[in-house]
């Protein structure tokens, strides 16, 4: 659902938030560490805003297009463990390439949803229930090319990540308690091996997204509604 992709987008951009809380950030120049240290600053000015969990109220969302019809809502949206993250290297190559490698031990998100789709124009989506999800042991990986540095802007931003193990409670999907236990079963099977076997095609549907997030805020637009709103425009959704 795109939804979670909104979700496993700004996982590696928190991430970014919290490299500066370890040791080992490197660099091969001294230009490489003043394009660190300006990452840095705006890193420091963004801890300000961070809280753990990560509370959202209500996120509406109404789709309009070919692949979704129909609208969700989300409602006590909360995220867990994000400052647990350890990031192990921060790295600027040449000018050119930044690199950014870290880890979250444990991650949990637990929210309410009300939903009525029609997926491709066929099949019937809908519920009103709660969605649980604990992701374990996630390795990050960003790396983008640097085109400019002042202000900081970014392309080619691959992100990757592995984990694990990963566990899903969803509640009342269908308004049918069997068919949630069956969809439970599969994704609690199914979904570590997915990603972790996927990693061009996540980074191919969640680069772009990141990196218009991660520019919007080295730009001097951190706030959490115009990140939201850059993640919308992106795939193409309208509330």
């Amino acid at each position: 659902m795109r939804f979670n992709a909104y979700l496993l987008s700004i996982l590696p951009l928190l991430g970014l938030v919290f490299v500066t809380a370890t040791e080992n950030i490197y660099s091969d120049s001294p230009r490489g560490d003043f394009i660190s240290d300006l990452i840095n600053e705006t890193i420091v000015e963004l801890l300000k805003n961070i809280s753990d969990p990560i509370s959202i109220d209500n996120l509406n969302l109404t789709f309009t297009n070919e692949s979704f019809n129909g609208f969700l809502n989300i409602s006590k949206f909360n995220l867990l463990g994000i400052k647990n993250l350890v990031a192990t290297n921060l790295t600027v190559q040449n000018l050119l390439t930044l690199d950014v490698v870290m880890q979250i031990p444990s991650i949990q998100l637990n929210t309410h949803y009300d939903m009525d789709l029609e997926v491709l124009k066929l099949i019937p989506l809908y519920g009103d229930g709660t969605l649980s999800v604990t992701l374990d042991s996630l390795n990050l990986h960003i790396a983008a090319t640097l085109v400019n540095i002042v202000p900081i802007t970014l392309d080619n931003l691959t992100v990757g990540f592995t984990m694990t193990n990963a566990e899903f409670f969803i509640s009342n999907l269908l308004n049918n308690t069997d068919f949630s236990t069956l969809v439970n079963d599969v994704l609690n099977k199914n979904v570590v091996n997915f990603i972790n076997s996927n990693q061009d095609l996540i980074s191919n549907v969640l680069g772009p997204i990141l990196q218009d997030i991660v520019n919007s805020i080295f730009n001097g637009n951190s706030t959490i509604a115009l990140d939201k709103q850059v993640l919308l425009n992106q795939l193409e959704l309208y509330q």
